[in-house]
């Protein structure tokens, strides 16, 4: 995205409608429900949102943009008060990791 709105290459836009979509939109890491499936790696997801989002503002995708907005607010309710964030979510009780990176890029 940064690549695309700073070059203004289509090109560029259309590979990241297409991870949108692989991603976001029809895969398997983000579960109908708006949360992470079993394999939710919070710094990778954590990534792929920022990217996604960005590319629902730069089109104007409002309903893309809802849900990520429901994702993060998803990823903001498994943490602490003091921006504790697990590492993978999706599996019931792991609380026994923390990366810093996603502590760093999580906004709480």
């Amino acid at each position: 995205m940064v690549t695309a709105r700073h070059l203004q290459c289509e090109a560029t836009m259309e590979a990241a409608r297409i991870l949108v979509s692989r991603t976001v939109v029809n895969g398997r890491t983000f579960t109908p429900d708006n949360t992470f499936g079993p394999w939710g790696h919070m710094h990778g997801n954590l990534r792929t949102m920022a990217g996604a989002a960005d590319y629902a503002l730069a089109t104007g995708d409002l309903v893309l943009y809802d849900r990520l907005d429901a994702l993060y607010r998803y990823v903001k309710s498994t943490g602490t008060s003091f921006g504790f964030l697990p590492e993978v979510i999706g599996r019931q009780g792991d609380v026994i990791a923390c990366e810093t990176c996603a502590l760093g890029e999580s906004g709480l």
